[in-house]
């Protein structure tokens, strides 16, 4: 997150708009997060008994380790230096790395089971055959790059010309010459701009960047380029060194001569070309050649079975990275020559899975990536193809002033606040699939090793159709499996969907163009259930459904009695959804209805109040759960003080759960002191209700109009009497016209409400939540009048 060269934003396609999303620097906030406190921990599996050497404490040693540790292996890191951390420790100044952050990270790693050698050298103090003759089962060699190349110029050995990548780790290990006046830097990459940076901070009066091409070739991260320029060191374009100029040993001046760009070269970029009699004198004090670096291969080209080339890199197949020696594997920029740190920790993370497969399985295959489904693959991206967003720039990375970071070491970037964290997350178009990686298609296509341009062509272009309050409809990305269709019509016996159209153009959708809601869709959701590929998904109360690896818990759904159940995918406490549960489980068989699948969303969208209000006067005021008991409290013994204990109905909702009705008639019981209990629901299509007056416990059998009439005082908690049994519920309003009281406990107001004298508001929460508390503090503290519940105890 400090030093990656962000590959990843040149595909972000929020460039179309304006500029990338900073993924670099919300991936440097998150790991200094996790740094202030004690740091995640990954799993990692039992010991297996396999030793593996790593021959490099780099990237991409560093990263072959932390896989094959995951995997159980006990891998050994060999480094040659007294420190870990390769180009990372040796090669990144401290302004830009602090070396108090890369401890941390390599602590981190070693801790998990690493054992460490430092100061140990390959060729001089191990050998490859003496590691396998150790006992190791594979050996990986990341020496990294670390040797300057020469200028190639006249007279460059003299005192006074200093190698780039030695001058960086000579200033790390506190061994560098005191540096002073005129420094005359030689390249145009990341190490020559380090370079010059750090001959700044040690004291030189004048930096000058020499390149032989111009500001637009330079291989150096634009953000170094700029942040050099911003310290005033002089970049001098088209200029290439000749000879090194020197008087009683040590250099005093370089000879340049100017140069033209020609045709390009293997590299794309073009080639520089001498123009003769330009040749000048620029006067220097020290001399810093930086123009690329090369591997160490001592204790490596000796080996007549490991393949080297003339840039003294080694072979190792693409993908895999096993050698043309058994056992024998190498990555990062001992294989690349000179790379991006990222690079060397992807060819790490490949290595260690193909050693973990030569190991176990005696075979080495490339690790297989994910299959993307990509849109550009069909047509170019624009503007007009993502989702409609607002201009936003990226939030700048806080940094030191420029007079002030040339002073020290210190580091220049200061990190995201949370503030711009969130800013900067926010302008993410989104424009990835929303079933992220539980997509069914993906699966198979991974697995078979689809090729999609292969299947380019002519395609239908649909507009997400997003009109369902719970369900967002992209017929882009249907195969007209006719899986939801099926579903729909033959399980639900619903048919809110079909096939439109014939032939090519063939789209399930509702008939008569009509929106999802608009039919009669019970809003199920077990179409997004079948779906294999995303077309159908859920309308997440979050901004976003992935892509994330979600943990399952499977539970039951607590919106009524029958029990169903479900699955919670959940990544963090707030951030989850709900899916059906495996189809054999009963009694549902994984299907789900409209509350049992979305119910759940008022937990995130914001809307569901999560603190007690009390009304006063008019208004709700927000009070302490004390208070808010004390006025339940207060509520109750106004209304106990005129009615006697038989004059007192309660009554429970059957969409409460058993464990929730048996709480309902203890508290009746114990709280409000009478045993004049029972259910009014058993009237409603005949069903039969004695297992619910059973769970409460009372001595009504079912709900009469003569218990109706015999009542003054109403306790109903949950549902609503006059839609799950409108006789009786028309009966209870009438006998409330004639001055019988009630108090209503629910999640919403219901038209019973208008004539009760004390009623409870949920506000957008389940009548679980409150049912619960509510019931359990009356029982558990007798929060209503000590006196009336002495007497009818």
């Amino acid at each position: 997150g400090r030093v990656c060269t962000r590959k990843c934003e040149l595909n972000c396609r929020r460039s179309l708009v304006d500029t990338p999303v900073g993924i670099d620097f919300l991936k440097r906030y998150a790991t200094d997060k996790d740094m202030d406190g004690e740091m995640w921990r990954p799993e990692t599996k039992p010991d297996n008994g396999h030793e593996v050497a790593i021959i490099g404490g780099g990237p991409a040693g560093l990263t072959a380790a932390y896989y094959l540790v995951l995997e159980g292996y006990r891998p050994t890191i060999y480094e040659a230096l007294p420190e870990m951390g390769g180009m990372l420790r040796y090669g990144i100044p401290e302004y830009r790395l602090p070396k108090e952050v890369l401890d941390k990270e390599i602590n981190w790693i070693t801790s998990l089971g690493c054992e460490v050698h430092k100061n140990t050298m390959l060729g001089r103090d191990i050998t490859i055959d003496g590691l396998f003759n150790n006992g190791f089962k594979a050996v990986f060699v990341g020496l990294g790059a670390q040797v300057g190349k020469p200028m190639r110029v006249e007279n460059e050995e003299v005192e006074g010309v200093l190698s780039g990548v030695e001058f960086l780790k000579q200033v790390q290990l506190g061994t560098n010459p005191e540096i002073k006046g005129r420094v005359v830097v030689v390249g145009g990459g990341n190490t020559a701009v380090d370079a010059a940076r750090t001959s700044l901070r040690l004291g030189a009066d004048e930096v000058i960047l020499l390149y032989r091409r111009t500001r637009n070739e330079m291989p150096a991260n634009l953000m170094e380029i700029v942040a050099a320029e911003e310290e005033n060191i002089k970049m001098e374009f088209l200029s290439a060194p000749v000879k090194v100029h020197s008087s009683e040993g040590r250099m005093n001046s370089i000879e340049c001569i100017r140069m033209e760009l020609g045709e390009p070269d293997e590299s794309g970029r073009r080639r520089p070309v001498k123009i003769d009699g330009s040749e000048h004198i620029l006067e220097a004090d020290w001399i810093i050649s930086a123009i690329g670096q090369e591997p160490d291969l001592d204790g490596v080209e000796d080996d007549t079975n490991i393949e080297t080339t003339k840039w003294k890199t080694i072979v190792a197949k693409e993908g895999t990275f096993d050698t043309d020696r058994q056992g024998v594997f190498a990555g990062g920029d001992v294989v690349t020559g000179p790379a991006d740190a990222i690079d060397a920790i992807a060819a790490g993370r490949k290595a260690a899975f193909a050693i973990d497969q030569y190991i176990q399985e005696s075979v080495i295959s490339p690790l297989t990536e994910r299959f993307e489904s990509r849109r550009d693959n069909f047509h170019k991206m624009e503007a007009e193809h993502l989702p409609e967003i607002g201009i936003s720039e990226r939030s700048p990375m806080p940094e030191m002033s420029a007079e002030e970071r040339v002073k020290s070491f210190a580091e220049v970037e200061l990190g995201y606040t949370r503030e711009q964290a969130l800013t900067e997350s926010d302008r993410c178009a989104e424009c990835g699939c929303d079933v992220g990686l539980a997509c069914t298609l993906q699966d198979y296509c991974t697995e078979y090793g689809v090729d999609q341009t292969r299947f380019v062509g002519a395609y239908n272009k649909y507009k997400v159709d997003t009109r369902h309050p719970f369900i967002k409809i992209d017929s882009n990305k249907c195969i007209r499996c006719g899986r939801c269709v099926a579903t729909c019509s033959q399980i639900l016996n619903v048919s809110a969907l079909g096939f439109v159209n014939r032939g090519f153009k063939t789209i399930i959708k509702p008939a008569m163009e009509k929106a999802l809601h608009e039919t009669n869709c019970v809003s199920c959701g077990n179409c997004i259930d079948v779906c294999p590929t995303g077309t159908l998904v859920e309308k997440m109360p979050f901004r976003r459904s992935g892509p994330w690896t979600m943990e399952k818990f499977f539970n039951v759904c607590n919106y009524c009695s029958v029990g169903c159940n479900l699955t919670l995918n959940v990544k963090t406490p707030d951030l989850f959804f709900v899916s059906g549960a495996p189809p054999d489980s009963k009694p549902n068989r994984g299907e789900l209805c409209v509350k049992g699948r979305f119910g759940y969303q008022h937990y995130l969208d914001g809307s569901r109040l999560t603190k007690p209000m009390v009304r006063k006067g008019d208004q709700l005021v927000e009070v302490t759960w004390d208070e808010a008991f004390d006025a339940i409290k207060k509520g109750f013994e106004d209304i106990f003080k005129d009615h006697g204990p038989d004059n007192i109905l309660v009554t429970a909702s059957p969409k409460l759960t058993n464990e929730e009705l048996y709480l309902a008639g203890k508290m009746a019981r114990t709280a409000v002191g009478t045993n004049n209990i029972g259910s009014f629901h058993r009237m409603v299509n005949g069903a039969d209700y004695h297992a619910l007056d059973e769970m409460l416990g009372g001595t009504v059998a079912s709900v009469s109009a003569d218990d109706i009439d015999n009542a003054d005082l109403f306790i109903m908690l949950g549902g609503n009497p006059t839609q799950e049994n409108p006789v009786l519920g028309w009966q209870i309003k009438r006998q409330m016209k004639e001055g019988t009281e009630a108090v209503v406990i629910n999640s919403a107001e219901i038209d019973i409400t208008r004539f009760a004298t004390v009623w409870a508001d949920a506000r957008r929460g389940t009548s679980t939540t409150l049912l619960n508390a509510v019931m359990a503090e009356l029982i558990r503290n007798g929060k209503v009048a000590d006196s009336f519940i002495s007497e009818r105890t």
